[in-house]
């Protein structure tokens, strides 16, 4: 049974880092933890394995193979990523994730939030389900059209068009809260609340420079 994830925790970035890597931790075997907790083992695995065992090699830190199986474990991954974040290992971070694609890990957390939801955190990149409750309530409809409770319920074919359709969706909405936010900013610029209460030539010279900026601004991006 995971912890319950509270808004307090949610609401700061150290405590939320610290919670997700807790939960990570616990998908981890005891006797896969203990091995690793001691420095000769580790040292051992550096022998064995050769520098593909860590992340950071030199210091013996991020191990991402399993001694007991001898490969490497989505788990361990997993854990080093949300580590290197929590400490702002950047390299590391980026690391973790490309070796977490290659892998083709699918692992997963469960979590469960204040209100009694259960999220399945199986995108392990995209903690943006947990921080961010629009979004999540934009997920569950989703979920709900498809008439599942996870992605996992879905085959190959429908989950892809799932996450498809969230991120097109999803990234329309985005887009639309931010152009929102540049429009406002102009309004205040201008001093108005709307651009009805400028004159007809000042209307004129808000509508260009909002075209013109907003179409900078995106093609920068």
């Amino acid at each position: 049974m995971s912890n319950i994830l509270t808004e307090e925790i949610i609401e700061d970035q150290d405590k939320l880092d610290s919670f997700i890597l807790e939960e990570a931790k616990r998908s981890l075997p005891d006797t896969l933890q203990k091995h690793l907790s001691k420095k000769s083992n580790r040292e051992k695995m550096l022998e064995k394995y050769g520098e593909k065992a860590f992340l950071l090699p030199k210091e013996l830190k991020f191990p991402v193979m399993n001694p007991f199986t001898d490969d490497y474990d989505c788990r361990l991954i997993y854990a080093a990523r949300v580590r290197a974040k929590q400490h702002d290992y950047k390299n590391v971070e980026e690391k973790a994730e490309k070796l977490y694609a290659d892998q083709n890990c699918e692992s997963k957390i469960d979590l469960e939030l204040q209100d009694g939801t259960q999220i399945e955190c199986h995108e392990l990149f995209d903690l943006f389900l947990v921080e961010n409750t629009e979004y999540r309530k934009f997920f569950q409809e989703k979920l709900k059209k498809y008439g599942v409770k996870a992605p996992d319920d879905l085959d190959v074919n429908k989950r892809k068009k799932f996450f498809d359709e969230v991120d097109r969706e999803w990234k329309a909405v985005d887009e639309e809260k931010d152009y929102q936010t540049f429009l406002r900013e102009k309004l205040d610029k201008y001093g108005v609340d709307s651009p009805d209460e400028l004159n007809t030539d000042e209307r004129e010279k808000f509508f260009d420079e909002v075209d013109r900026e907003w179409k900078a601004d995106n093609e920068k991006d």
